[in-house]
């Protein structure tokens, strides 16, 4: 599957960025210390998901404790 990048309306002061697309997905980057990432490695090897996969639980579990708090 090949990354295409959506197609913008004119800019304006309030526009989101423009992002890249990956099918239903969309793509990011983050940065992480080399600690965190290898814990984040060996979580999603015992879970048998990838590392997207396991950020995307983590992210998801997270918004859903926060929405339950507010």
């Amino acid at each position: 599957m090949t990354i295409t990048k959506r197609a913008t309306e004119a800019a304006s002061p309030d526009a989101k960025p423009a992002r890249w697309q990956r099918g239903n997905r969309t793509q990011i980057t983050i940065s992480l210390a080399p600690e965190l990432l290898d814990q984040l490695d060996q979580v999603a090897n015992r879970k048998h998901l990838n590392r997207s996969a396991m950020l995307t639980v983590l992210i998801g579990d997270a918004l859903a404790r926060d929405e339950r708090a507010a």
